[in-house]
């Protein structure tokens, strides 16, 4: 199945996280949404994204 996806992510503290080649970004406690798109396999998508263990990569496109 082809879609869209929206991931609702909640951080709790404020946070330095490590962006590919942004480098480290500070974010505020607060929530984000992380949309992605899933052109082939999009119930896959979501089950790597309630894993516990997992290799962790994003491809965060824009920063507001």
């Amino acid at each position: 199945m082809k879609g869209v996806y929206a991931l609702l992510i909640k951080l709790g503290e404020d946070e330095e996280i490590t962006c590919g080649r942004l480098g480290l970004i500070k974010f505020k406690k607060g929530f984000y949404a992380y949309i992605g798109s899933a052109m082939n396999l999009l119930e896959n998508c979501v089950r790597r994204h309630i894993k516990k263990q997992k290799k962790t990569f994003w491809h965060i496109d824009t920063i507001f």
